[in-house]
């Protein structure tokens, strides 16, 4: 029985981040950290490229390289292994990485891993990760498929369900919620309730190693073996090997969806084959431009080009030019990559055998807006929120959440963005309507992709006056605009007017119930020629009167 060989490679790794104005590649790898010390303003000349460094006073690292920067946020997190064995995005954004050493979760800026130490994780080789509908996340591993709703940890394993092995290669979700699971004792289906395997015994599967799995448009089931290709509909089942098809090697690693019901066979030795239901097309390293016929991932762009991931790079193929990226070439971490993914944004997350890459012609939309700043401010009863952006890349807006009650989180307003800059922008919004205690408010940003990113939560405390108090109107006698402020321990009738010095009443600026709390009373001291006047307060039993000098 044919075996695949996993080197697994132990490397602890600190999160990088390359990017420039415009830049194509990101690079998560250890081997692209440096170390300097904390000047400001240092500048060195480091590596065979070339490559410059300053640090600022942030603690952040940033490399130069013929246009290209690598930055590296001290205590940022880290993946937990180079070794990259699956990937998936969830609806928010987040991108889920498998390696053989945990579970990683990036969210754009920093990682979250999950291992067998601090997690419900029993192994911490990731073969496969898939998100279903409910953003659950499905996880295979050696010792069991293991569903995360990111706050419960549920493992299914042949002790406790109908698992036939326990070695989860891949992973599949049909259109009835279904999970279809490939191990290396045969594809095994779970409705959430029954589990129904699928064997060399019980069906015309040509081999139990279940290496792929793809269930297309019509719902049927491809599956990838060490032996061979195999469609199931549901009812019957079909079978492809070299010997019976244009199948150019019966070891497959994966299956792609293509346009018009095709689909891309990846193969470990035999090349990439397309097949459209009746014609098989073959590309290998004889007949093509494609530079190793270990073939592990292909995923197709809107335009229609081709992204292949090898052994010995990354490839585009737009149905007549082939372009390869290596390391030689390009700032591809490691030549053998095992899985692609791509984001609603169109970058490309590749991962390899030595890190993860992302890279998009033309340059990497990075979400969201590096927001630097947020904070709060109470001004009577009133809350104003502040915060900065230090850049943006296609973001609609900002919209203003707060917890209400400890029953969720609701939207209490909205500003929209500057879409691309690459300087500062400042933000503001003011919460009329702030409880009394203390007040919790978040940011969503919102990019014109629909992707969304919530900022970290502050508080606001609303505290409520013990006694009555009128403060002195602090006069600028310059100014037309006067404002009277007051405190009221309580909801109280409230009665404000304006006298000249005769104490005739010139305007009545209130004359109704106020809440408890901190108010401000503006009026227009324009319409009053020179001279004193004195400004009156009923509140409840209390009585003051101050006096006001105007001078035009």
């Amino acid at each position: 029985m044919t075996t695949k060989i996993y080197i697994i490679i132990f490397l602890f790794l600190t999160s990088s981040t390359i990017y420039s104005q415009n830049p194509e590649w990101m690079i998560y790898n250890t081997s692209l950290i440096k170390s300097f010390p904390n000047d400001n303003n240092l500048s060195v000349s480091i590596s065979k490229n070339e490559v410059s460094h300053a640090q600022k006073a942030d603690g952040t690292n940033k490399l130069w390289s013929d246009g290209w920067v690598l930055s590296n946020i001290i205590n940022q997190g880290t993946l937990p292994d180079n070794f990259i064995l699956s990937l998936a995005l969830d609806g928010k954004g987040n991108l889920w990485a498998g390696t053989n050493a945990g579970l990683a979760k990036f969210d754009g800026e920093k990682w979250i891993v999950y291992n067998t130490s601090n997690s419900g994780l029993t192994s911490n080789t990731i073969y496969s990760v898939v998100i279903d509908d409910n953003r659950d996340i499905w996880i295979g591993t050696t010792t069991g498929l293991v569903k995360f709703d990111e706050n419960k940890w549920i493992v299914y394993n042949t002790s406790n369900s109908g698992l036939p092995n326990n070695v989860i290669y891949s992973i599949a979700i049909d259109k009835q919620s279904s999970m279809w699971i490939g191990t290396l004792g045969g594809l095994t289906k779970f409705d959430g309730i029954k589990w129904i395997t699928f064997n060399t015994k019980n069906s015309r599967l040509p081999d139990n190693n279940i290496t792929a799995l793809l269930i297309d448009e019509n719902d049927n089931k491809w599956i990838g073996t060490f032996s061979g290709l195999a469609k199931f509909d549901g009812y019957s089942w079909k079978v492809y090997k070299t010997s019976n098809s244009g199948l150019p090697y019966n070891d497959v690693y994966s299956i792609s969806k293509a346009q018009h019901g095709e689909i891309f066979v990846q193969t470990w030795g035999g090349g990439l084959a397309k097949y459209n239901g009746k014609k098989w097309n073959r590309y290998n390293i004889k007949n093509s431009s494609l530079p190793d016929n270990n073939v592990s991932s292909l995923l197709i762009d809107e335009k229609g080009n081709r992204w292949i991931g090898t052994l010995a790079g990354f490839v585009k193929f737009d149905g007549k030019k082939w372009t390869t990226f290596n390391t030689s070439n390009s700032l591809l971490p490691d030549n053998r990559i095992y899985f692609l993914v791509r984001d609603p944004n169109g970058n490309i997350w590749i991962g390899t055998q030595n890190g993860l890459a992302v890279f998009r012609e033309g340059g990497i939309i990075s979400l969201p807006a590096e927001i630097t700043t947020f904070n709060s401010e109470v001004r009577l009863n009133k809350v104003l929120l502040n915060w900065q952006s230090a850049s943006e890349t296609n973001i609609y807006g900002f919209e203003i959440e707060k917890e209400i009650n400890n029953s969720g989180w609701s939207k209490i307003g909205f500003i929209r963005a500057n879409r691309n800059t690459n300087s500062p922008k400042n933000y503001s919004f003011v919460d009329t309507n702030p409880r009394t205690g203390r007040n919790l408010y978040r940011i969503k940003q919102i990019d014109f992709y629909s992707y969304q990113k919530f900022s970290g939560i502050i508080a606001a405390d609303i505290y409520l006056p013990n006694n009555f108090s009128l403060e002195q109107i602090i006069d600028n006698n310059y100014n037309p605009i006067k404002k009277i402020k007051l405190s009221l321990p309580k909801k109280t009738y409230v009665k404000v007017t304006i006298k000249d010095i005769l104490g005739r009443e010139i305007s009545e600026l209130i004359n109704g119930v106020l809440e408890s709390g901190y108010h401000e009373i503006s009026f227009d001291g324009s319409i009053l020629q020179s001279g004193i006047y004195f400004y009156q307060i009923y509140a409840g039993n209390i009585k003051q009167i101050q006096k006001m000098v105007v001078l035009k």
